[in-house]
């Protein structure tokens, strides 16, 4: 029998205290406003705190505006450097392009 998967999810770098041991994977970002995007400094403090647990990580994207694009490009890099097992979750048919 495998072991099931149990995550959580944060949209805030100030979710860590809610992050308990029994966790194996992170889900962050936002997956309905383009304007809670997160910066590159809060994905790169996800980024830190996954990797030092050695999290399985998953960013979730949301519905995104041409002018937002750009922003979330320049994250994936980031994700791609650093993370690069780590599940992209999209649900604006703009981003599959990025993602792909």
């Amino acid at each position: 029998m495998s072991k099931v998967e149990e995550a959580i999810f944060i949209i805030d770098t100030l979710d860590f205290k809610n992050c308990s041991e029994r966790y194996t994977r992170i889900y962050f970002g936002n997956e309905f406003c383009q304007r809670l995007i997160p910066s590159a400094s809060e994905l790169e403090e996800v980024l830190d705190f996954i990797l030092s647990k050695s999290l399985n990580f998953t960013f979730v994207t949301g519905f995104v505006m041409d002018q937002d694009l750009n922003s979330l490009q320049d994250l994936l890099v980031i994700i791609s450097g650093r993370a690069p097992s780590a599940e992209i979750v999209i649900n604006d048919w703009g981003m599959l392009d990025i993602v792909k």
